[in-house]
């Protein structure tokens, strides 16, 4: 069971180039989102993708 506590959202500060922040509020926009769910979403379909990759190479050595 999870504790409430590690639930909490956490403050960052990140630095990016406009053109980046520019894509990520257009992204945003589009998903129905703020700027930082967009940031989530984006960094769990890649920890998904890499999650996969990896079961992908174990399989195909079996």
């Amino acid at each position: 069971m999870t504790n409430k506590k590690d639930d909490k959202a956490k403050r960052v500060q990140m630095t990016l180039k406009p053109d980046v922040v520019d894509e990520l509020d257009r992204l945003a926009k589009e998903w129905g989102t703020t700027r930082s769910g967009m940031v989530t979403i984006l960094t769990k379909l890649r920890v998904d993708h890499d999650s996969s990759e990896l079961l992908a190479e174990k399989m195909k050595d079996r």
